[in-house]
C-alpha cells in the first residue's frame, strides 16, 4: 500500500501583487510519477518552487505529515531533490558535481558513506565513463544525468523535475524517462513539469492540469482528452490510441 508523501491544500503565491497560484490542492504517493501540465504562465514552474522551499507560499505543504515551512533547509534537502530547468555549468568534474547532493548530509567533509552512495549513484546513472570530465566537456544529455545525480545523492523522497527533457533529443528523453521509472520501485516520488502531453501520457501515473495558476483538473491518463486539452490550451487536438497508449495530435491547424 503506497503511503502519501506531500499533501498539499489550498496553496498560493503571489509576484508582488500578481497572483500566480491559487487554491491548489493535491496529494503526491511515494512511487508515483506526476506530470504537472498547463500552457507558458499557468503556474507550473512556480509550483515547483513552492514545493521546494524556494520561494514563500500561503496555504499548506505537509512532507510526510510535517509542515514544510518549519522545516530546516538542510531537512527539505534531505527530502526533495529540485532539479531546475537550467542546470548551471561549472569547471567542476562530474563526480565532484554529483557530491554536491551530500552536503545536506555532510558535517565538515565526505565520507566513506558519502563516496559510497556517488560512486552507486554515478553507476545506476551510466556515469562512469565521464566521472573525471568537467561538466563544461558535456552533451545536453549528459548534463541532465549529472543534474538527477546529484538530486538523488541526497537520497530525497521526492524528486521535483522542471520540464527535464526540454531540449533534448528523443533518445535522451526516452533516458531520462526511464531513470523516473527504476526510482518508482525505490518509493521515489516524481514530480515533473512539462509541455509535451505525449511524453505525460506515456509515463505518467498522475496528470495536474493547471491554468491560469488553478488547477483544471487533475487524475489519471484520462484526464488527457480532447475537450481538456482545448480548454487548457486554447487548440484543438485528436487524441487516438495505439497499442493501449494515448497520443495527441493537433487537429487542422490547430486553433480553438
Amino acid at each position: 500500500m503506497h503511503q502519501t508523501l506531500l499533501k498539499v491544500k489550498d496553496l498560493g503565491f503571489s509576484y508582488r501583487s500578481v497572483e500566480v497560484l491559487r487554491g491548489v490542492a493535491f496529494e503526491i504517493m511515494e512511487g508515483g510519477i506526476t506530470f504537472i501540465v498547463g500552457p507558458n504562465g499557468s503556474g507550473k514552474t512556480t509550483l515547483l518552487k513552492c514545493l521546494a522551499g524556494i520561494l514563500r507560499f500561503r496555504g499548506s505543504v505537509l512532507v510526510q505529515g510535517m509542515a514544510l515551512e518549519r522545516l530546516s533547509p538542510k531537512e527539505r534537502a534531505k527530502l526533495f531533490g529540485y532539479l531546475p530547468q537550467r542546470v548551471d555549468l561549472s569547471p567542476l568534474a562530474v563526480f565532484d558535481a554529483v557530491m554536491l547532493g551530500r552536503k545536506p548530509h555532510m558535517e565538515w567533509r565526505p565520507g566513506r558513506h558519502d563516496r559510497e552512495v556517488v560512486e552507486r549513484v554515478i553507476r545506476s546513472l551510466n556515469l562512469e565513463h565521464i566521472a573525471e570530465k568537467p561538466l563544461t566537456a558535456l552533451s545536453g544529455g549528459e548534463l541532465q544525468r549529472v543534474a538527477i545525480a546529484r538530486a538523488l545523492a541526497q537520497e530525497p523522497r521526492i524528486l521535483l523535475l522542471d520540464e527535464p527533457t526540454s531540449n533534448l533529443d528523443l533518445a535522451n528523453q526516452i533516458e531520462i524517462m526511464e531513470i523516473m521509472v527504476k526510482l518508482k520501485a525505490e518509493g521515489i516520488a516524481s514530480v515533473v513539469t512539462t509541455h509535451d502531453l505525449n511524453l505525460a501520457s506515456f509515463y505518467s501515473d498522475r496528470v495536474i492540469m493547471l491554468k491560469g495558476g488553478e488547477i483544471f483538473t487533475a487524475g489519471g491518463k484520462e484526464v488527457l482528452n480532447e475537450r481538456n486539452i482545448e480548454e487548457v490550451y486554447g487548440i484543438k487536438v485528436e487524441v487516438h490510441q495505439f497499442d493501449g497508449r494515448k497520443v495527441v495530435f493537433p487537429k487542422g491547424n490547430g486553433l480553438a
